[in-house]
């Protein structure tokens, strides 16, 4: 059972590898821009229902989204765009919507996106299973065969298997073929505080760490305010280390941060503060990051309990605790409102 085990994780790991490399090799290839973006409007065309809502821009190889966008397409169309080949980033700065209404660019009768059979996202639980046996029957028959065909039949069965079992497509899986950045989620609360201090709070990006479990400190750039150095507790324990900067700052409206060019894990967030009362602020959170090995990596770190976004929930009501009650508890101990950075430093 053991061998079995190894062999499946290994005929995995070698067939993302492979896929990996495969990657590389499309991607700045030395295509135009104008060709880059004639190919990204193709591939609109494919993912969303109204592509002319939707304008493209490629500058050095990288291709820049603006418009509009429906909600429930986001994840195809990025999916989409992320696969063009010589391609080398996708910069997401569309607005997206829940319905049509009241968007004038996505009115008009809305048209079905050709998609294959097998690209569905989700699969029902009768594909799952057939596709689950039919991998785990590849693996066992390429572990007794030996050889090149042998690794093939385990790196196909790994794939089928792994599949079945995330119900997520192969190209989240191992990170190739996505768009830049792979994982989003979003998290809408009500705090009973302030408006002006729950920003303040955000904006003080060395608070961090005072609610976020994983996050082990966060230090300003004396020379640059904007910018700052991050330590962060990987799975198993390991720390990771990127610079980030503000990206957007407007006093009680919003707050966002992105990890510098170079940064192994590619992370990004936004936080919009609205106002619903003299002492209540309703506080929308939206974070991505592309971990090193897309969301293979991101499925490892759960099974460490260090997946990104129960973490979140989490992390929020430590936030909300801080503000609302004065103390919480994060890294084994007490953490108390008098200990959080305060108004002033930007």
């Amino acid at each position: 059972m053991n061998r079995t085990r190894i062999g499946f994780l290994g005929g995995l790991g070698l067939g993302a590898a492979l896929m990996h490399a495969s990657g590389r090799r499309r991607r700045g290839d030395g295509t135009s821009d104008g060709v880059l973006a004639d190919r990204v409007r193709a591939a609109l065309g494919r993912a969303v229902s109204h592509p002319g809502a939707i304008g493209v821009e490629v500058q050095g190889g990288c291709a820049v989204l603006t418009g509009h966008v429906l909600e429930r397409e986001t994840r195809e169309l990025m999916r989409r765009v992320g696969r063009v080949a010589g391609l080398k980033g996708v910069e997401d700065h569309l607005e997206r919507h829940g319905t049509p209404v009241g968007v004038a660019a996505l009115q008009g009768a809305e048209r079905v996106p050709p998609r294959r059979f097998l690209e569905r996202d989700v699969w029902p639980p009768a594909w799952r299973i057939a596709a689950g046996t039919a991998g785990l029957g590849a693996g066992l028959w390429g572990l007794c065969r030996g050889g090149l065909t042998g690794k093939a039949l385990l790196v196909g069965g790994g794939a089928l298997v792994t599949r079945a079992a995330s119900n997520r497509p192969l190209s989240r899986l191992t990170g190739v073929g996505g768009a830049r950045r792979m994982i989003e989620f979003r998290k809408t609360l009500l705090v009973h505080a302030p408006i002006d201090e729950v920003y303040s709070f955000w904006a003080h990006v060395e608070n961090f760490p005072r609610f976020m479990e994983h996050i082990h400190e966060v230090t300003r750039d004396p020379r640059d305010p904007y910018r700052s150095h991050w330590e962060v507790r990987g799975p198993g324990g390991v720390t990771m280390t990127w610079d980030a900067e503000v990206t957007r700052h407007v006093p009680d409206e919003m707050f966002g941060w992105k990890t510098l060019p170079g940064s192994g894990v590619e992370h990004a967030g936004v936080v919009q503060f609205e106002e619903v009362g003299d002492d209540t602020t309703r506080v929308h959170v939206r974070m991505t990051y592309n971990p090193p090995a897309g969301a293979l990596g991101h499925a490892v770190a759960s099974l460490l309990g260090a997946d990104p976004k129960s973490r979140m929930d989490e992390d929020l009501l430590r936030f909300k605790s801080l503000l609302e009650v004065g103390r919480t508890r994060a890294h084994g101990q007490q953490i108390a409102r008098d200990e959080l950075y305060g108004p002033g430093m930007l």
